[in-house]
């Protein structure tokens, strides 16, 4: 599978495993903590897991009440 990965709505990358995407994300938060990460599965082009994307923390928040 290839995942990329988003940084405030920017493209900053496509790796060939999860892990490589999140280590891509780490190094982003670590640059910046206010930096919106996303990281989106190429072959379903969804979200890697939950709450890996803006829209979907979104959601969550308001699910919950946040």
């Amino acid at each position: 599978m290839r995942y990329e990965v988003r940084v405030d709505n920017a493209s900053i990358g496509v790796f060939a495993t999860a892990e490589e995407a999140l280590e891509r994300v780490r190094q982003a938060l670590d640059e910046n903590p206010d930096h919106e990460p996303e990281i989106i599965d190429m072959e379903t082009g969804r979200a890697f897991e939950p709450a890996s994307t803006i829209e979907d923390r979104e959601d969550l928040a308001t699910k919950i009440g946040v």
